[in-house]
């Protein structure tokens, strides 16, 4: 991660950017993660698309794990259903079965916290 950070924000530092948004998904949030955590007063705001993290690598400072249950529980469900529904053509494949199938990862809430 220090190397992603380095390289990216030499990039910045090329492009004269003193201070930014950043987003990034997969390896690209958690490189967002680390980026904000090392210089906060840089990065305003930082948002991680289903980044590739556990807390072991790259810890959340007051987060709260017992609302993954909760959320595991309701909104990925709906979350899927209507990404299926716009992505797949045939409507009647979008049944219970394949929502529970799709569903199922989150139950895990570590899978959970990397989608978050």
């Amino acid at each position: 991660l220090d190397g992603y950070t380095e390289r990216t924000l030499a990039v910045f530092d090329q492009a004269g950017i003193k201070e930014c948004y950043l987003v990034g998904c997969s390896l690209g949030g958690v490189i967002s993660l680390w980026l904000s955590s090392l210089y906060p007063q840089r990065f305003l705001k930082t948002t991680a698309i289903a980044p590739a993290v556990t807390p072991n690598l790259l810890p959340l400072k007051n987060f709260n794990y017992s609302l993954l249950a909760k959320f595991s529980r309701t909104v990925p469900r709906s979350i899927i259903r209507r990404a299926l529904s716009k992505a797949v053509y045939n409507q009647k494949l979008v049944n219970n079965d394949v929502l529970e199938r799709y569903s199922e990862p989150y139950k895990d809430p570590m899978a959970l916290y990397c989608f978050m």
